[in-house]
């Protein structure tokens, strides 16, 4: 039994037949089948039987499947590590990034990246936070940035970026309530019960930004009127540029936007209001040099654009 065989019956249980797996593997389906008959008839039973069309792995199969997938995935580790000692600058590198930043950061880290590895493979995957962690505890990604409100125990998350959740509101809004902001600076404190009669546009109530700008509202005892949810933040900068409504941003994208949309914005606090970008890597998972370089790559981009936000 070697990789190749292992490799072989993993295509079949993931493509549920012959056909499409000989597809994947490059290799004809007359030999594939060829290759499962024989191997069946040396293991002196099925690892697969055919349910509705598809070849389904049998309890046997599934035993063989789950030490299968073991193997290759050592086999793959042992790969990457020696690589990595024998060359340093070769391979590949599978990046799950947030959807919707504007600011840039994270394309100008990877073109600043190919600068000092261009032998190494970049990979970018947009997904939502849940679906950019699930990609690194399948192995399906090397780094995943994720804004990591509860931790995984078998991932390690390193900080590059803390945020605040801003109030934003268009250019020419104005406050009813005394003195509802406090103090001078970019982004001057807001008391936020001077919003309760306000329309909101909010992020979907999954997203990080949405909870923390609702904790908020709710602790000033304000029940936010919200017209509609999105997970488009440029649509937000949009409705609240032209007056529409009031919304909550990261402060990463209210910089961002001022050139093109300017926005107000306002602190709703300093507790509880901040987020922390983290670069999250498996724990169990050998990660190859270039893989921590691109992470010191990123803060050091972070750095640049915004001084002293970078961890």
């Amino acid at each position: 039994m070697n990789f190749r065989e292992l490799q072989y019956i993993v295509a079949i249980a993931e493509e549920g037949g012959v056909t499409r797996a000989a597809e994947k593997l490059y290799v004809s389906q007359p030999t594939l089948s060829r290759f499962l008959q024989q191997h069946e008839q040396a293991l002196g039973a099925q690892l697969f039987q055919r349910v509705n069309g598809r070849m389904v792995p049998t309890y046997l199969g599934e035993q063989y499947l789950k030490y299968a997938r073991r193997i290759l995935h050592l086999g793959d580790q042992m790969e990457l590590e020696l690589s990595d000692i024998v060359h340093q600058d070769k391979g590949r590198l599978r990046i799950a990034s947030p959807k919707h930043r504007a600011d840039g950061i994270i394309l100008l880290s990877i073109m600043r990246f190919h600068e000092h590895f261009p032998n190494v493979e970049i990979k970018v995957i947009e997904e939502t936070s849940e679906k950019r962690e699930a990609a690194l505890q399948r192995g399906d990604v090397d780094l995943a940035l994720i804004f990591a409100a509860r931790r995984d125990p078998s991932l390690i998350y390193e900080p590059v970026l803390e945020e605040q959740v801003l109030l934003c509101t268009p250019p020419d809004w104005s406050h009813t309530g005394g003195a509802a902001v406090v103090g001078p600076g970019e982004h001057p404190l807001i008391d936020l019960r001077v919003v309760a009669e306000e329309k909101f546009v909010l992020q979907s109530a999954a997203s990080l930004t949405a909870r923390i700008a609702r904790t908020a509202l709710s602790k000033a005892g304000v029940t936010p009127n919200v017209i509609v949810e999105t997970t488009s933040l440029n649509g937000i900068v949009t409705v609240v540029s032209r007056g529409y409504a009031l919304g909550f941003l990261p402060s990463s994208y209210v910089r961002a936007s001022q050139a093109v949309r300017p926005i107000q914005a306002f602190s709703i606090g300093e507790f509880g209001t901040s987020m922390v970008l983290t670069a999250a890597y498996n724990a169990n998972v050998y990660q190859p040099k270039y893989a921590r370089d691109y992470i010191r790559i990123l803060r050091e981009v972070i750095r640049e654009e915004y001084g002293t936000n970078s961890l």
